[in-house]
């Protein structure tokens, strides 16, 4: 399973997956699980795609299945290149329920950059610690969505409401993004043991600080816990800053 050396570890999702260890046969290839964005083309009609972290490919056996461009999963799949039905897109098969996870998505939430009381509003989101936090996936961010794991010491008992949010502040002029966490009657990431994970559209924030290469930069903080005053302690994933390519669908 593919993991860069910063983003949150896929152990987890073993437990649903058996078939991403398959070799390669004849001229086929499995490829493991890893993030995928349901996308639709105006270019045909009708064919489900995924934008996945190895590249766009149709999922004829998602069709008819409910899901809306945009949506999030985790899916493993196997392209058999002697057996493709068009010649126009790659084809994948092999996506049955044991090979694909929908997971739970959200909006940034933006602060306003010119409030004197955001360091109150993030404290105010941070009710509570999180043990671990980090970017999932070899392509995190597809499709402004970005993918993230949470690690909760009581995660298997006690559900959690996750926000990322953008208070305007700033490292060295790279923007900080903050991973808020409060216990819920319902959690907002799917679930899996301790781990949480969930995604995150990112559109409003990369409207202003991707390039014209869909690159963006940033810091991500989150709540460790208190000190002796009480007072939130936040840390940094990184020491320098987490620069991302955002990889987009082309509809063409």
């Amino acid at each position: 399973m593919k993991v860069m050396k910063f983003v949150f570890l896929f152990s987890t999702l073993s437990m649903f997956l058996l078939t991403s260890c398959l070799d390669n046969v004849g001229n086929s290839q499995t490829f493991p699980i890893d993030n995928a964005v349901v996308q639709y083309s105006s270019y045909y009609p009708g064919v489900t795609f995924l934008n996945t972290s190895y590249g766009v490919v149709a999922a004829p056996e998602l069709k008819n299945q409910g899901y809306s461009s945009g949506d999030c999963m985790f899916v493993a799949f196997t392209v058999d290149y002697d057996n493709q039905p068009s010649s126009s897109y790659l084809t994948a098969s092999g996506i049955t329920k044991d090979t694909y996870k929908k997971i739970a998505k959200t909006n940034i939430f933006m602060l306003d950059a010119g409030s004197q009381v955001i360091s109150n509003e993030i404290d105010a989101l941070s009710e509570d610690s999180i043990k671990t936090v980090g970017l999932v996936g070899s392509v995190p961010c597809i499709d402004n969505n970005l993918f993230m794991g949470f690690d909760q010491l009581d995660g298997e008992s006690q559900n959690y409401e996750y926000t990322l949010v953008y208070s305007g502040s700033l490292i060295d002029d790279v923007p900080v993004l903050y991973v808020c966490a409060k216990k819920s009657g319902t959690s907002s990431a799917t679930p899996y043991g301790d781990f949480r994970y969930q995604a995150f559209d990112l559109t409003s924030f990369l409207f202003q600080y991707s390039d014209s290469e869909n690159k963006f930069s940033f810091y991500l903080k989150y709540k460790t816990g208190v000190d002796a005053e009480g007072k939130n302690v936040y840390k940094s994933t990184t020491e320098k800053p987490i620069t991302l390519t955002n990889q987009k669908f082309k509809d063409n």
